[in-house]
């Protein structure tokens, strides 16, 4: 079963996956009504994610110039920065030569 996404059944893309991204602000009025104020899925995200906020100002801006032009094509979980691997577009990490089809598709680029 596909996890729920953005209040709605999840893409197919994401069927192996436990999370997906996601913002959501909520406010509780003194009666106890619950309002969803914001909400922003996939996209949009960014802007909770405080290194964008200094990169962008930077010259070279995020300088996303790899294979997904995405945040996908740099970030590293914080202990395997320089220890290989990759990050598929939808943001799952591999372990360098994980032996997964993914990985054998992407040793064939």
């Amino acid at each position: 079963m596909r996890p729920p996404h953005s209040f709605q059944k999840a893409p197919e893309w994401a069927a192996g996956l436990q999370d997906l991204s996601g913002d959501s602000v909520f406010f509780k009025d003194s009666s106890g009504q619950i309002y969803l104020t914001y909400a922003t899925f996939g996209r949009g995200g960014e802007e909770f994610l405080g290194a964008y906020r200094i990169l962008d100002v930077m010259p070279k801006g995020r300088n996303e110039n790899g294979p997904y032009h995405s945040l996908g094509d740099w970030v590293r979980p914080n202990n395997m920065y320089g220890q290989g691997g990759f990050v598929e577009p939808n943001g799952r990490y591999h372990l360098p030569e994980c032996g997964c089809a993914v990985d054998r598709t992407h040793q064939a680029q």
